[in-house]
């Protein structure tokens, strides 16, 4: 807590004595994370040290670097391959999981390669998928739906490079044929989950928000599915329709909800794949405003965002972030 609030502090107020505050409190927490992973006798502790590694992995993002983040993030991946008999009935340990849940996804949609633990077989999705709501329910921690985070997923691998052979023109024919119907599939199954809603929340504010983060996360996995798996061009109808979606969503926000916080995704997303100036200033008007409060990954989002816009052109940003050697970790 002390090293994540001194980083917090000193990217806000630019206080070296913060700065300092927060290299003596990660280097001391890091050492006390690698005996607690490491020694038998601290198996118990399990259910703390999943939370510590989360947090120390997020304020990596916060700050920008992107690889000592995935290192704590293989840290989690160990911890909880490691200790997942044991806490089946801790909430602590079930909100950990779901944090970890949404760092897996954004990391995913990185578009660049994925940690050693994350590229194995490593991950237990259908473990990890017993933290988020009963089907129907949007999750008030993430803003996700078990559905959501299944079909994203799906979308995920759909949109990775192909790796097969084929041996005749006509198997690969059919290939594509089932690519495109399964690609169908997904976008109807999102265009259904655009209308879920938190029936079950009583609090009016709340439960507006809730919906419209939903909202945009389906939108911004239809962005993914549209440009990445069905190729796209920037100007096709269900692009700039989505695009739309997510930025009349962004609208139904008040400006200073700390809601905000999660939201880097579909802003990128939306912010690449705009076309007009009254759209982009909506995006960058957000992302100052995060940017303001200490958040150093809208910062370097932003700053990748202006890039694409001038050099980017219709190139997915994905790639144009491969080819400029950005990493983005989109939370």
């Amino acid at each position: 807590m002390i090293a994540a609030s001194s980083s917090q502090l000193f990217r806000m107020a630019r206080n070296p004595e913060s700065k300092s505050a927060a290299i003596s409190a990660t280097v001391e927490c890091l050492g006390n994370l690698r005996e607690a992973i490491t020694t038998p006798g601290f198996g118990d502790l399990g259910v703390t040290i999943l939370p510590t590694t989360l947090m120390l992995a997020t304020t990596c993002v916060c700050a920008g670097d992107t690889t000592t983040f995935r290192k704590h993030l293989n840290g989690a991946l160990h911890i909880v391959q490691r200790d997942k008999s044991k806490y089946s009935l801790d909430p602590l340990w079930w909100m950990s999981l779901k944090w970890l849940v949404h760092c897996l996804l954004m990391n995913r949609l990185s578009g660049l390669p994925l940690p050693s633990r994350q590229t194995k077989g490593f991950i237990d999705w259908d473990y990890l998928l017993t933290c988020m709501p009963d089907l129907g329910r949007i999750d008030l921690t993430s803003g996700f739906s078990r559905e959501l985070v299944i079909t994203l997923n799906m979308v995920c691998e759909l949109s990775e490079p192909r790796c097969i052979n084929v041996d005749a023109s006509g198997e690969l024919h059919g290939y594509d044929l089932a690519r495109s119907a399964y690609s169908h599939e997904l976008e109807l199954r999102l265009i259904e989950l655009r209308n879920k809603t938190a029936s079950t929340v009583t609090d009016v504010v709340l439960r507006a928000e809730l919906e419209t983060t939903h909202r945009l996360f389906t939108d911004a996995t239809l962005l993914c599915l549209y440009r990445r798996a069905d190729e796209l061009p920037k100007d096709n109808p269900k692009v700039q329709t989505a695009v739309k979606s997510i930025i009349n969503s962004l609208q139904n926000i008040h400006k200073q909800s700390p809601v905000h916080a999660q939201l880097l995704w579909p802003l990128l997303a939306a912010g690449c794949d705009s076309t007009t100036h009254a759209e982009r200033t909506i995006v960058v008007e957000t992302m100052e405003s995060m940017t303001a409060r200490g958040m150093g990954s809208y910062e370097n989002v932003l700053e990748f965002m202006r890039d694409y816009w001038k050099n980017g052109g219709d190139m997915r940003w994905d790639l144009f972030a491969k080819q400029t050697g950005k990493d983005l970790v989109l939370f």
